[in-house]
């Protein structure tokens, strides 16, 4: 927005200085309304993104659970794979990225992906001096397929990246332990002769195996124990809530007294 804000000063200070200078202000003032219209645009297919993410989110359960929706006439499911492209725009003094709302990627289908390719070869280089350089990288990024992401991670990122990292946890524990040779233990009883010795149940090790097991139950279940952690802290807050409007009432009726 403020980059939007500062291209548009310079342009009435370019169309200003040309008027000034008894020049005629015609193409400034023609560059001006195409970048404003662009700017238009880039807001529209915006919106259509945050009520494409807004229709996957509605959908959340039955993705989850294995079923596919149709949005957009595209036929979706949890790990469906889509993409968007990126339409660089310069406006001599300034440039803006445009992103086109999401659709269903398709290995080797680049007839969008050159088309828009060639929107941003002759709509890009305009500005200066980085509009070459976002130019190049737009038509790099478009003919590799556009900024591909799964549903998945659209409805559920935060989700996914408490998964990663305990699935890393996991690995870095059983890395851990295939490292270490078990201590030698001598029991001097008789008795227990034999008999192989007892390892304590409780290590930091099994704790955070406890912790990594979330990764082998079901999507749900771990969506429900992250809720109850909501739930509680939601608890604990209204609890303290409520001990403070009644310790203040009693503040206030020792005061009045």
């Amino acid at each position: 927005m403020q980059r939007d804000l500062l291209t548009l000063f310079l342009f009435c200070l370019i169309i200003f200085s040309t008027y000034n200078n008894g020049l005629n202000p015609s193409i400034p003032l023609l560059f001006l309304a195409l970048y404003i219209l662009a700017m238009i645009f880039r807001n529209n297919l915006r919106q259509k993104r945050i009520e494409f993410i807004n229709q996957l989110k509605s959908h959340r359960n039955e993705l989850r659970n294995g079923g596919a929706v149709v949005i957009d006439g595209i036929v979706l499911r949890y790990s469906s794979q889509i993409t968007s492209y990126q339409i660089p725009v310069g406006g001599i003094v300034g440039h803006m990225d445009i992103l086109t709302p999401y659709r269903k990627y398709k290995q080797g289908d680049n007839g969008e992906a050159i088309i828009l390719s060639l929107t941003a070869l002759a709509t890009g280089w305009w500005a200066i001096p980085y509009g070459p350089i976002t130019t190049c990288k737009a038509i790099y990024n478009n003919l590799k397929g556009g900024s591909k992401t799964t549903v998945a991670k659209l409805i559920d990122e935060k989700l996914l990246e408490r998964l990663a990292f305990l699935k890393s946890l996991s690995e870095t524990v059983n890395n851990q332990e295939t490292k270490k040779t078990p201590p030698s233990v001598v029991n001097r009883d008789s008795k227990n002769k034999g008999n192989p010795p007892s390892t304590p149940t409780t290590t930091p090790n099994n704790i955070l195996k406890s912790s990594a097991e979330l990764i082998q139950k079901p999507i749900h279940s771990t969506i429900q124990h992250l809720k109850n952690q909501e739930k509680s802290t939601l608890i604990r807050k209204r609890v303290k809530y409520t001990s403070y409007q009644i310790l203040s009432q009693k503040l206030h009726s020792s005061n009045n007294d």
